[in-house]
Order: C-alpha cells, then structure tokens, then sequence
C-alpha cells in the first residue's frame, strides 16, 4: 500500500514539472522523446512525422530552432568567437605574409564580426535558410529513389540538424572547465566538424536502409558535399559583405 501511494505521489509529481516545464519555455517531454529518439532511432521520428503519427516527438523546426539557440548560447559563452576567428586569420595570413596593409586588417576584422553575427543573432536564419538547404540539396540528390520530393529532404534534415545542434551543445560543455587556447582549441573544435560527418553518415543509413557499399559511400559523401557546400555559401556571404563594408568605412 504505501509502495502504491508512493508511485501515485511520483507520478504527480512527475506531471507536476512537466506542466511547469512546458508552461514556462513552451515544451514538454516530448523534447526528452525526440533527442533520445533522434540517436536511438532517427528513421522512426521522421518516419512519425511523414505519416502523420499521433506522437510526442517535437516538429522538425521547433525542434530546430529549440536546439540551435542552446547550442549558440553554450558557444559564445565557452568562446570569444570573433577574437578567436579574427586571431587565426590575421596568425596564418601573417605567416603567408599577407598581412601587409591596414585594408587587409579592416577586412579580416569584417569577417569575423559578419561571421559572429550570423552566427549569433541571425543563427535560426542561417541554419534554415542555408545549412537546412544544403543538406536537403545533396541528400535528394543522392537518394531520390527513396524519398521523391525535395520538401521530405528538407524536413528530414532539419530534424537532423537540430540533433547535430543538440550535440555541439553538449560537446561545448566541456569547455566550461578546460582552458584550451590556440592550437588545442583549434583541434577541439575541428572535432565539431567530424560530428556533422558521423551524425549524419549514421542517421541516413538508418533513415534510407542502405546496406551495400554504394549506399554506405552515398551516406558519407552526401553530408561531406553539403558541409562543404554550406561552408563556402557562407564564407562567400561573409566575404561579399566584408569588401562592402570595408570600402564604405
């Protein structure tokens, strides 16, 4: 008997916090569901949410947008992003010897405050409008023939790049701790960059049920083309405005 009013007890209060979790940030467990879910299983949520499944899984873009403002928040709290970006390109340019105008500083300077702004206060734009895309692009293209409309693409890899969010937040929390600076930091954060590559090479072998080896090879190759895709649409964006900018100034 008491064993039971205890489980009642905790079963209240379990309802309890999820009411007030969901009352004050507009969640619910439901986003416990789809982060566990989106490792577990990554077929089953997309899957979920294509046949219209009565489920406690969060949206794709709500999912998205929840995760890419954590993983921004934890980022810019663990580094100074435009010192940092702005000292690794002014350090190789001076070793090229490059660096031999004050045009060039403006410039660079340019870069990295346009970089740190999309990357900080236009970051939910940035990663739906060109990184959603990108990822949407190569995956149609090399699987097509499991998914016909590029609309499923996009959604599929939105939910698997707010996953992708979720773990560049947890892999910053460490940083919180350690006090790695230049090359270390350098290395540490090139780790974020295989994570794109694992993720996803595992989330569309999932998803898309390849077995032979030019499944396998399109689920690397995809993620890789599109990474590179969205890092020189962004850079491209970043440089353009940069030359704006510093020929105004």
């Amino acid at each position: 008997m008491e064993n039971e009013n205890s489980s009642k007890q905790a079963n209240k209060d379990k309802s309890f916090f999820q009411v007030l979790f969901s009352e004050a940030f507009d969640l619910d467990y439901g986003l416990w569901q789809t982060m566990t879910m989106l490792f577990k299983h990554p077929q089953k949520v997309v899957n979920a949410y294509f046949n219209k499944e009565q489920t406690n899984y969060f949206g794709p873009f709500k999912y998205a947008v929840f995760t890419t403002a954590i993983s921004t928040f934890i980022f810019f709290i663990v580094i100074d992003f435009e010192a940092w970006l702005s000292g690794t390109i002014k350090a190789q340019n001076l070793e090229d010897g490059t660096l031999n105008e004050e045009l060039t500083v403006k410039f660079l300077d340019n870069v990295g405050m346009i970089l740190e702004t999309l990357s900080n206060q236009y970051v939910t734009i940035t990663t739906l409008l060109v990184m959603v895309p990108s990822f949407a692009l190569f995956s149609y293209l090399f699987f097509r023939r499991k998914i016909d409309k590029f609309s499923s693409h996009f959604i599929l890899n939105t939910y698997f790049i707010g996953q992708l969010n979720f773990i560049h937040f947890v892999m910053c929390l460490p940083l919180l701790f350690l006090n790695l600076r230049d090359d270390r930091l350098i290395w540490y954060l090139s780790s974020f960059d295989m994570a794109v590559l694992i993720y996803f090479t595992y989330a569309y072998l999932r998803l898309f049920r390849v077995s032979k080896i030019g499944g396998v090879l399109k689920s690397v190759i995809s993620p890789l083309l599109a990474y590179v895709l969205f890092v020189i649409f962004l850079s491209m964006i970043a440089a353009v405005a940069a030359l704006i900018m510093t020929f105004e100034s």
